[in-house]
């Protein structure tokens, strides 16, 4: 623990990095001392739980199959990062966030500069073919097919890469770029990178990964 603050960890890189992998091997090994935000587990728990936008998060995830609108989606991070802070959980991660400008101004502007919080940002980065092929042994339907992540990886370059660079440039969050490998590298690496990822979050000594 940082001198009793909180520490809230973005997570970013394009499709196929290793987010969600890497999400699940420090879930694994640190699941009770950290709580990993993802904003379509946020979203489907506003859903299910009759929230005041139940029903147009439902049409735009169910039926249009569209990013729910930032006006929507930004409250209920920030309300999801709040709610962990007032549990008292010292350790957040929020899982391929922000994925636009508008997203990390907002988020991160309310809270850069708070004396309870540290932010600090991890980035995947690795070959575009190395994540297509990632992407495709995973098979998570039409996102995963070859349409669907020439789209994504388009949302990437033009809106989550300047928001990522928001936080490091403009917000002055302190950031790290990591490589996800090839192959079963790839498998390997996650647990590395969720040591690395811990480590830098301060809930693992980087001394026990030597």
């Amino acid at each position: 623990m940082m001198n009793n603050r909180t520490v809230v960890g973005f997570l970013g890189g394009p499709q196929g990095a290793g987010k969600g992998l890497t999400c699940d091997r420090i879930a694994e090994d640190h699941g009770s001392n950290i709580v990993i935000l993802t904003m379509s587990g946020l979203l489907k728990h506003h859903r299910t739980s009759h929230g005041p936008h139940a029903e147009l998060i439902a049409r735009h995830m169910d039926v249009l199959h569209t990013l729910v609108p930032d006006d929507i989606s930004i409250p209920i991070m920030e309300e999801g990062i709040e709610s962990a802070i007032k549990k008292d959980h010292r350790y957040i991660l929020c899982d391929g966030y922000p994925r636009n400008v508008t997203q990390a101004r907002q988020v991160a502007g309310k809270l850069v500069g708070r004396s309870d919080i540290i932010l600090v940002q991890v980035v995947l980065v690795t070959l575009d073919q190395v994540a297509d092929n990632n992407a495709a042994n995973r098979s998570r339907g039409a996102d995963d097919s070859p349409p669907g992540r020439e789209t994504r990886r388009k949302i990437y370059m033009e809106e989550t890469v300047p928001a990522m660079k928001i936080l490091t440039e403009g917000f002055g969050v302190p950031t790290l770029f990591l490589s996800s490998g090839v192959g079963d590298q790839y498998v390997r690496n996650a647990a590395m990178i969720a040591k690395l990822m811990l480590a830098v979050m301060g809930i693992e000594r980087v001394e026990a990964m030597l």
